[in-house]
């Protein structure tokens, strides 16, 4: 991925912010000025970096303190990340994303066309 001009390179924030946050988007989305807020009080890093996994995105927010990173952690339901487990696409969630309503209908059907793709292909 490209920098900024000015921008220093990705592993020396790294080194300097090593307490990295990751938070649901749509978490983020939802309260917005509170998390931009804490996020500058405590000394977050700017910009911060996205993540999907598994369809569902995040944003990263990198700390230089750990107390920092554990109160912004613990405000908006974040999950610890290293620098690591983001590059090599390690990291998965523990939270569980429940399919209700809508979405829950589309996947079922969604599987249902697959199987039945499946079972015409042979």
């Amino acid at each position: 991925m490209s920098r900024s001009r000015g921008e220093p390179p990705e592993g020396l924030i790294n080194r300097g912010y090593p307490c990295q946050v990751a938070v649901l988007a749509c978490e983020v989305s939802r309260r917005f000025e509170n998390v931009m807020f804490l996020a500058d009080k405590l000394g977050a890093w700017r910009p911060h970096r996205s993540l999907s996994v598994d369809g569902e995105g995040f944003i990263i927010y990198r700390f230089h303190k750990k107390e920092s990173a554990e109160c912004f952690l613990k405000a908006f339901d974040g999950e610890w990340i290293t620098p690591e487990q983001r590059k090599k696409c390690t990291w998965r969630s523990k939270n569980v994303r429940m399919m209700v309503g809508r979405d829950f209908v589309q996947s079922i059907v969604h599987h249902q066309a697959l199987k039945d793709a499946n079972v015409r292909r042979f």
